[in-house]
Formats: C-alpha cells, structure tokens, sequence
C-alpha cells in the first residue's frame, strides 16, 4: 500500500448540469450545483460515482467477481461469488469502501481552475445558459401535457474559452488497485443528468501522479502510464 496523489482536470466539451438542492431562481425548474460564492462546481461524489460505476463494468466485463450494490445481501462482505474465489472482498470495495469498508480514496470537489469571466461572480444568470425541455411519454414517445420545464446548464464555453475544472484523488493504494483506478477514470466521458439530450460530455486529463516518500517527507511525481500498464499485464 502506498499513499498517493492523483491530480485531475475535467474539461466540458457540451453543456453540463449536474443538479443541485437548496438554490432556487425565477422561471429555472432545475438549478445547477454551485459553491458558497456562486460558482459552478463538480461535486466529488458526482466523479467518484461515476469512476465506480465505470471500474465495476470493467471488472465485469473481464471475468473478475465485483459485488452488487445497493442491495447489502449481495455486497461485500457478504458475497457470495466473490467469497467463492477467495478475496473477502471485491476490487471495487476494496478501493472504493461500502457501508462495512471504509474507502481507501478521498475525492476532492472540482473547482473552475480559473474563472473565465467576471459575469460569474456579478450575475449567473448572465454566465450560465437556461436550456427548455418537454416530458416525454415513455409508453406513446410523444411529448405530455404541462411538462414543459427549464435546465440552468454550464456552457461549454465563455469567451471562447473552454471551461476546466481541477481536483485531486488521494489515498492509500497497491500500485495494481491504483492502475484500475486509473483505467476507470480514462473511461468517462460523461457528467450530470440529461445525457441523452446532449449534456455532460468531458474530457478527463491526468495532471500528475505522485506518491509520498515518508523517509524524505516529500511527494515524488511518477509516470501514471507505468502504473496502468502495470494493471493490465496480468490481463494480457
């Protein structure tokens, strides 16, 4: 196990809503998450969900036994497919925890790396977009009756500036559980809520990679593609 630091940057290549409670503005049905100053934010366990959900189709889809949540009867540590090929527990809980594992990674949230217009902090309804939409019946697929509603988005860009969003992952990690992390994130490239209507598609980026030296007391940065390839040969 080795404790580690994994810097991330998320770029969005459409318009982004991921929704949040407790904020509410004139004729906007589903307001964004934002922070205490008004700024949009990618709330950690919107990444970490999706990171999950990504590694344990991975694992899946390569034969190896994941338990399945929600349901505490089927999750690790009670198992039974994943007892009947001698782990205690899966790699996913292992790296992420459940309600018996404690995790072994922090998210951070992710926030603007850099603010691209002033108009954020003066006023957001001038920064960010308001999007219309209908319901639409799932047994006729026709739009329904008074279901027209409106989405506050994050654009895509401002200025014709790409939005970009930074954050960190820290842990503690073996380097093979910390090379399926690694290959889980790679893979998402969706966001937020109303996917299907074009929303939330990103670019994820990994900054740097360090881990800690606890003789030296110092972070010393390591090609993350090492670590990834190191993951896989067991696969190949």
């Amino acid at each position: 196990m080795q404790r580690f630091l994994l810097k991330l940057k998320i770029q969005t290549e459409t318009a982004l809503f991921i929704g949040g409670p407790g904020r509410t503005l004139p004729l906007v049905d589903r307001s964004i998450e934002v922070d205490e100053f008004g700024f949009p934010y990618i709330p950690a366990s919107s990444f970490r969900g999706r990171v999950r959900a990504h590694l344990e189709r991975l694992l899946k889809t390569l034969g190896e036994p994941v338990c399945t949540p929600p349901r505490p009867e089927s999750m690790c540590p009670h198992n039974e497919e994943v007892i009947s090929s001698g782990q205690a527990v899966c790699r996913v809980c292992r790296i992420f925890g459940n309600a018996w594992i404690p995790s072994s990674v922090v998210f951070s949230n992710f926030k603007l790396s850099e603010l691209p217009n002033k108009s954020f902090a003066g006023s957001l309804g001038k920064a960010l977009w308001l999007r219309p939409g209908v319901g639409i019946d799932r047994y006729l697929g026709t739009a329904e009756e008074q279901k027209l509603f409106t989405l506050e988005c994050v654009p895509s860009q401002l200025d014709r500036q790409i939005l970009a969003f930074q954050g960190v992952i820290e842990g503690w990690l073996s380097k093979e559980d910390l090379g399926w992390l690694i290959g889980a994130i790679r893979m998402v490239s969706h966001l937020g809520g109303h996917k299907a209507r074009g929303l939330g598609r990103i670019t994820v980026t990994l900054e740097d990679l360090m881990f800690w030296d606890e003789q030296k007391k110092t972070w010393n940065s390591s090609p993350w593609q090492e670590i990834l390839e190191e993951a896989l040969q067991n696969v190949r």
